[in-house]
């Protein structure tokens, strides 16, 4: 349902899903529902999990998270409220709230020099430049994590585990026709 609502190839999202399920100290305490749209909104934005894990970790306690929003007032004139970016559990939502927090600068992550890049990266728990810039580069009026939500939420709803297993059924049986087609032509011939 995630991936067909927010056009996310859903190999991704279960990569993301499966690799935040195994890193409990950033992870465990979100639900199964919150995980799923953790992973997706990860996914469209082009963020890595082991950027979300650093987000996390570089807003945890009070004395990094203020040295990490002071840094971000400084060079960008980013408001972030520490104690907001503290009791957010979630990294998405933490991410949310410093992508709002650039928009409200009236800044283009575009217009931004290599050292700003590298400072905005590392006041942001070390998220590598390039994800950054996906990260920064869509509005939070287009996307933000409250539709990832709401959409998992729906999922929940709609679709029944029967349904899901059957769509999962259905892309085995695919992928298992595309391989025995390899069996045939000069790929074959040229391996035999």
């Amino acid at each position: 349902h995630l991936s067909n609502q927010f056009g996310v190839d859903v190999k991704m999202i279960g990569k993301n899903f499966d690799q935040m399920a195994a890193d409990v100290n950033n992870f465990g305490h979100l639900a199964p529902k919150t995980l799923m749209a953790t992973a997706a909104y990860a996914a469209k934005l082009g963020v890595e999990v082991k950027s979300l894990s650093g987000l996390m970790e570089g807003f945890d306690t009070f004395e990094s998270a203020a040295q990490n929003a002071g840094k971000l007032a400084e060079a960008f004139g980013m408001n972030v409220d520490v104690m907001g970016m503290m009791n957010a559990e979630n990294p998405a939502e933490r991410m949310d709230m410093l992508r709002k927090s650039f928009e409200e600068t009236g800044k283009s992550v575009s217009d931004l020099s290599r050292h700003e890049l590298k400072m905005l990266s590392e006041s942001m728990g070390g998220m590598p430049v390039d994800e950054l810039k996906n990260a920064l580069s869509m509005s939070t009026d287009e996307m933000g994590f409250g539709d990832f939500e709401d959409a998992a939420e729906e999922a929940a709803e709609k679709v029944t585990p029967e349904e899901a297993m059957e769509k999962v059924a259905k892309s085995i049986e695919k992928l298992t026709n595309g391989l025995a087609n390899l069996g045939k032509g000069p790929l074959a011939s040229f391996l035999n």
